[in-house]
C-alpha cells in the first residue's frame, strides 16, 4: 500500500521553513501594513508547521488532526492576506 498524509512533500519541516522564509521575504515589500501583519502570521503559521512536522518525522505514529489543523489554519491566514 501507499503512504499515508505524512508521505507528501507538504509535510516535511524542510518544505515549511522554506514558506516561512519566502512569507517572510515577502512582508517587506508590501506596502499595506494590514497586509505586512498577515503574511508574518503566515509565516508564523508555517514555522509552527515545520515544528511539527519534524517532530511527526521523530514519531511517524503521532496523528494526522495536529498537522491537518495547523495546516488549514496557516493556509487561511495565507490566503486573507
Amino acid at each position: 500500500m501507499g503512504g499515508g498524509v505524512i508521505d507528501q512533500p507538504e509535510n516535511t519541516s524542510e518544505y515549511w521553513r522554506v514558506k516561512a522564509q519566502q512569507a517572510r521575504a515577502l512582508a517587506p515589500s508590501l506596502k499595506d501594513a494590514h497586509a505586512q501583519v498577515h503574511i508574518l502570521a503566515a509565516a508564523e503559521s508555517y514555522g509552527r508547521l515545520a515544528e511539527i512536522a519534524e517532530k511527526r518525522s521523530a514519531n511517524k505514529n503521532a496523528p494526522d488532526s495536529e498537522l491537518s489543523a495547523n495546516r488549514n489554519e496557516a493556509d487561511s491566514q495565507h490566503k486573507t492576506a
